[in-house]
């Protein structure tokens, strides 16, 4: 398979954090790396474009790991 032309490629990734007001509970778990309050989301697409895998409502703090060793 390739994808953009990168012969090889099945899929790509990509996230983002989203600002958020600070929750009144557990506050300091929603501070991302930047120290500005987020929740991290992030998709995971196959060659044809299609959603293999999406993640929303994971605080600012937590690792992408977890997802990335489910491959």
């Amino acid at each position: 398979m390739a994808l953009a032309g990168m012969p090889g490629v099945v899929g790509s990734i990509d996230g983002t954090h989203i600002k958020r007001i600070a929750p009144s509970k557990d506050e300091d778990v929603f501070v991302n790396r930047k120290k500005v309050h987020s929740i991290n989301t992030q998709v995971v697409f196959d060659a044809n474009f299609n959603i293999a895998y999406w993640m929303l409502m994971q605080s600012g703090l937590e690792l992408q790991l977890p997802m990335i060793r489910a491959f």
